[in-house]
């Protein structure tokens, strides 16, 4: 019983730890890690052969040198977007989870919900570091290579091209990086409150997630 309950808090003591750390830090780390997915990808990943490969059957070589020239000028957008897209990301989750707690009638404010949100999607920017260096071990020839590379989801589970256009995006959401970003929010909402408190947080980041995936499905049918 004494080493349950100690390791029970040990484990207390390192959320505690993980979710005292300053959220400015955490935005730092999860854009750091953002910034730098960014750059293996274009600098390693999507080399210009790749995009040759790609449309050298259909356009001509010096209209691909022209779209590359002006790609490497914007490039910079890709890195611009890194702090925008966390910060989107944490808001939204963040709004979801406090849905549920207004229903629970619960008192957690919604600062310490976004700093804990913030706090996971750091530790996940830089555990999805992951799939671009196993990228730079793979030969990718064209952008299709790229694409079929999600070896981390159920779509890749089941086969992109034994699966229906329209259920892409779900099968493609759900990947391990979803399901450790899920424990992450659980491991916080139990830092912040009780059991039933948590549950309807996590029901309605279910909900939230459900519509966007309906959302994304439309479009896909609609204009894929």
């Amino acid at each position: 019983m004494r080493t349950i309950s100690a390791h029970k808090s040990i484990k207390s003591n390192t959320l505690t730890e993980i979710f005292s750390v300053s959220g400015w830090l955490m935005f730092l780390l999860a854009v750091v890690a953002g910034c730098l997915n960014v750059y293996l990808v274009q600098e390693f990943v999507l080399t210009d052969d790749v995009y040759y490969n790609t449309l050298g059957e259909r356009l001509a070589y010096e209209r691909i040198e022209k779209m590359l020239a002006e790609q490497r000028e914007w490039s910079w957008l890709g890195y611009a977007f890194v702090p925008v897209v966390v910060f989107l990301q944490t808001l939204v989750i963040s709004l979801c989870l406090v849905t549920g707690v207004i229903f629970s009638y619960a008192k957690v404010s919604f600062k310490r919900i976004f700093g804990m949100v913030l706090k996971v999607i750091a530790l996940i920017a830089v555990i999805r570091l992951l799939p671009s260096l196993v990228l730079l071990f793979q030969d990718i020839q064209v952008l299709d290579d790229l694409l079929t590379s999600d070896w981390y989801s159920m779509l890749a589970l089941f086969g992109r091209d034994n699966i229906a256009m329209w259920l892409h995006v779900p099968l493609a959401s759900l990947n391990i990086f979803h399901l450790l970003l899920l424990l992450g929010l659980l491991a916080g909402m139990k830092h912040l409150s009780d059991k039933p408190t948590r549950r309807m947080a996590l029901i309605s980041y279910g909900c939230g997630t459900l519509l966007w995936w309906v959302g994304l499905m439309y479009l896909q049918v609609s204009f894929g």
